[in-house]
């Protein structure tokens, strides 16, 4: 088991009319990056999914400094 932080859950949400509760602030924000990854042309599955936990992590490590700061 690896030690990243996911962000904690998100609170039930309705969101495009899909309840979404109990997801990992993480997965939610990689989920959110791979939809507008995917519409570049001839970037794989594999890639675009990677680069999106790329993006989801930078914006938790963004979150936390700004969380920090008075």
């Amino acid at each position: 088991m690896s030690n990243i932080n996911d962000g904690s859950s998100l609170s039930p949400v309705t969101h495009y009319h899909v309840a979404v509760q109990g997801i990992p602030l993480r997965d939610w924000f990689a989920g959110q990056a791979l939809a507008g990854l995917i519409s570049v042309d001839g970037l794989d599955a594999e890639t675009a999914s990677w680069q999106a936990y790329q993006y989801a992590d930078a914006m938790l490590r963004s979150r936390d400094k700004r969380e920090l700061k008075p």
